[in-house]
């Protein structure tokens, strides 16, 4: 039976982020993942095809991935 629901972006299991994370310290970091993305894609669009390019677009999803995961980001609650 096929899956109608795709799963959820998935970070790689290398990458975590702190429970104890700020929201404002999460939106902060989620922009300058953002920005690093479009540096990424900017040389991406300027090298050939070949290996470099695709991991240049890996290197991108992680990346986005991150993003998604730092905007959705919950902070712990403290008592």
């Amino acid at each position: 039976m096929k899956k109608i629901v795709p799963d959820p972006p998935r970070l790689a299991p290398f990458i975590s982020i702190r429970p104890t994370l700020t929201r404002e310290e999460a939106m902060s970091a989620a922009v300058e993942v953002a920005t690093a993305i479009s540096d990424v894609l900017d040389i991406y669009f300027k090298t050939k095809p070949g290996e470099t390019q695709d991991r240049l677009f890996t290197a991108s999803d992680y990346l986005g991935q991150l993003a998604c995961a730092l905007l959705e980001h919950k902070p712990q609650v403290q008592p």
